[in-house]
């Protein structure tokens, strides 16, 4: 799959040293190409347990029911689907488990974002928390 769109991806590690602080976050500002996407740029990596994540629809705002996807190095979407179908001018939230449970998905290495039918030049920014591990 050739790389389209383009992304830059924040990470606040916090303070590492104090074992209180165990919550991270990760903001990636994404816009789409003129087909709509943005697919595996700029692996990044981090070692935890996914708790939430966040859409926020940017300008141009991307096409109504975009998709975005984490892929782990198998290509697994460790969202678990729940970047399915984002809305195209509110902000929402969701918390990240497996389906039917109370499980946060673990990630332990590289992972690269795919957004999907967000519309030509469509944008936005991703915002992940996730538990240290």
């Amino acid at each position: 799959m050739a790389a389209a769109g383009s992304q830059t991806i924040r990470h606040d590690r916090g303070n590492p040293g104090n074992a209180q602080n165990k919550i991270r976050r990760i903001d990636i500002d994404w816009v789409a190409s003129s087909g709509g996407a943005v697919q595996e740029l700029n692996a990044f990596g981090f070692n935890g347990k996914l708790l939430y994540l966040v859409t926020n629809p940017g300008s141009p705002a991307p096409t109504t029911l975009y998709d975005i996807r984490l892929l782990d190095e198998h290509g697994t979407d460790v969202l678990q689907g729940l970047g399915a179908n984002r809305h195209e001018s509110n902000t929402v939230g969701t918390n990240i488990v497996f389906s039917g449970t109370e499980i946060h998905p673990p990630v332990c290495g590289p992972v690269t974002i795919e957004v999907t039918n967000a519309g030509n030049g469509g944008a936005g920014t991703i915002t992940l928390y996730y538990e240290a591990a």
